[in-house]
């Protein structure tokens, strides 16, 4: 399975720098209230970004080519955030990519996070009423 996911454009690392420090400084801030700090991510695609970079020759040797870098996504983010979220729910519609988080899950075992696959609108809803 082919887990890169290529999304965003030139914006989307700094998007996903200030969600990084919102992130912590919400769980910061609210580390001592009695209530459970829950992150959903309702497209939460692989939990990483691939981008492509291009290369310069060096020093004038070979031809210039690219690069595939992969970064956090925004639900690897979510798992890295300290202190951590009590619970982190990770919603996805596209089989490949839930089978991608679950594979993201399985680095994160003192996480309390779940995948759930199917309509994010369905999904949210069913939560927010639970």
């Amino acid at each position: 399975m082919d887990a890169r996911h290529f999304f965003g454009s030139s914006e989307t690392e700094r998007k996903l720098d200030c969600l990084r420090r919102y992130l912590t400084a919400y769980t910061t801030a609210l580390q001592n209230k009695a209530f459970s700090r829950i992150y959903i991510d309702a497209f939460a695609g692989t939990g990483s970004r691939t981008e492509t970079k291009a290369v310069l020759p060096f020093m004038g040797h070979g031809e210039e080519s690219v690069v595939e870098v992969s970064t956090p996504g925004s639900a690897r983010i979510a798992l890295e955030t300290r202190p951590a979220f009590h619970h982190v729910l990770l919603i996805e519609k596209d089989p490949q990519r839930v089978a991608a988080l679950k594979g993201v899950l399985s680095e994160y075992p003192e996480s309390r996070a779940q995948v759930r696959e199917g309509d994010a609108n369905r999904i949210v809803q069913h939560v927010c009423n639970r």
